[in-house]
């Protein structure tokens, strides 16, 4: 009662200038809203009935015995952010600015955080997650575009995502110090790191990231690395593949390292919405990406329709039985950019449901359509790729359609005819290829 009366005290006589904070705490007492004063007196008031007693701040009214404090200061938060830290003592700290407070229903359970705007608010809301946590979550829900700081947050969880996206909107990430995200084991999530809806990446930070359960990095739609990404985004470790995004995937910059993958590398899938645009393609325009085919009949790269290079570095290991450096659903496209890669493995042989065998071949480069080589004297890609197994299927380059080429590329790449194979005659040189 006493804890009541004073609130309602300081509800009833209270008057904030302009540049003054009022603080409200309340739940378990680590969700703070911070209102802050503009041009004019802030009002309050409070209303006691025969159920409770209730206090309206602007257009928010509490149940008092809901706050555990209201404190009075010249605390800075940007309107239409939320900070979120997570602290040594295994909790979670969440701070939003009292304009958005209205459209945001928080909880916080230990270092497990969960945010969801009301679907009606539209208005981009900036995340800042900072801290450690040894078990937990951050979950962000709503229909709204957003942007998403990490600021050296390292998030580990026993059961579900280290960090899950679900508006499915579009969500700029940007990377700043080292982050690290771990997924439990035993969740049912896609990724330790997911995203339902649009991911752009920037900043010059580090994402490590491993994937327990299934893939490292995961996104429903499509993803962007954007020429502002300088960082590293390492897959330390993934159940299945270490980056399966859906619908497109776009990397333009960064330094990529795929590791301890038991699925493919990088796998971009063909989304359920047939009328997504570039649906199922990858484009690689810069960057360094160092990759692994290791387990049975997996993929380094993959896309399920046309893969296109125009620049970059690519560091790729090929050891796995059936397994492929490149494999492009469709068409192969490349004019630019620095391909080193070993081949060593060889054939993997199944049996398929009517009975029949099959193999799977180990392959360089696999273009299910055509291969098309552009560039010429001075702008061409560059081909490095050794063949060392001993299998007579395994192939540097594999084309089942035509090998359309400029000559210039072809003499100035270091594409190995030897040991690259297509139908004989669906070979066309043209005067040049643009795309």
């Amino acid at each position: 009662m006493k804890k009541i009366l004073l609130l309602l005290a300081l509800a009833c006589s209270l008057s904030l200038t302009a540049q003054t904070t009022l603080r409200v705490t309340r739940g378990n007492g680590h969700i703070h809203e911070v209102f802050t004063a503009t041009t004019e007196d802030m009002t309050f008031q409070a209303t006691a009935t025969g159920t409770g007693t209730s206090l309206t701040i602007g257009t928010i009214t509490y149940d008092v015995k809901d706050i555990t404090s209201i404190t009075i200061g010249e605390e800075t938060i940007a309107d239409g952010t939320v900070n979120v830290t997570y602290n040594t003592d295994g909790t979670a700290d969440v701070v939003i600015a009292g304009n958005i407070a209205p459209y945001l229903t928080t909880s916080v359970n230990g270092q497990d955080v969960v945010i969801e705007s009301l679907a009606t608010y539209t208005d981009v809301i900036t995340y800042n997650l900072t801290g450690t946590a040894t078990d937990g979550s951050f979950e962000m829900e709503g229909k709204n575009n957003t942007i998403l700081n990490l600021n050296g947050v390292s998030i580990t969880s026993s059961d579900t995502a280290a960090i899950n996206i679900h508006n499915g909107k579009h969500c700029t990430i940007n990377v700043s110090g080292t982050n690290t995200f771990i997924d439990g084991a035993t969740g049912g999530q896609k990724g330790a790191f997911f995203c339902n809806g649009h991911a752009t990446f920037t900043g010059d930070g580090t994402i490590n990231i491993t994937g327990n359960a299934r893939h490292g990095y995961r996104s429903d739609e499509y993803t962007i690395f954007s020429s502002d990404f300088t960082g590293n985004f390492n897959v330390l470790a993934s159940a299945s593949d270490a980056m399966n995004v859906q619908q497109y995937l776009s990397i333009e910059n960064g330094t990529f390292t795929l590791s301890g993958n038991i699925g493919d590398g990088i796998d971009v899938g063909i989304n359920n919405d047939p009328t997504k645009e570039l649906n199922g393609q990858l484009f690689i325009s810069g960057g360094t990406i160092n990759a692994n085919a290791t387990s049975v009949d997996t993929k380094a790269i993959k896309s399920d329709s046309c893969l296109t290079i125009t620049g970059g570095t690519f560091n790729i290991n090929v050891t796995g039985n059936g397994c492929k450096g490149f494999k492009a659903g469709t068409d192969f496209r490349i004019n630019n950019g620095t391909i080193n890669m070993t081949v060593s493995g060889g054939s993997y042989e199944y049996t398929l449901a009517d009975g029949t065998e099959d193999a799977a071949r180990c392959q360089g480069i696999r273009s299910d359509a055509d291969f098309y080589l552009a560039g010429d004297a001075t702008t061409h890609p560059t081909f490095n790729i050794t063949n060392t197994s001993s299998d007579d299927h395994t192939y540097g380059i594999r084309v089942k359609g035509w090998l359309y080429y400029t000559a210039a590329a072809l003499s100035a790449s270091g594409f190995n005819t030897k040991d690259a194979k297509w139908t004989s005659g669906q070979a066309k040189k043209l005067d040049s290829i643009t795309f």
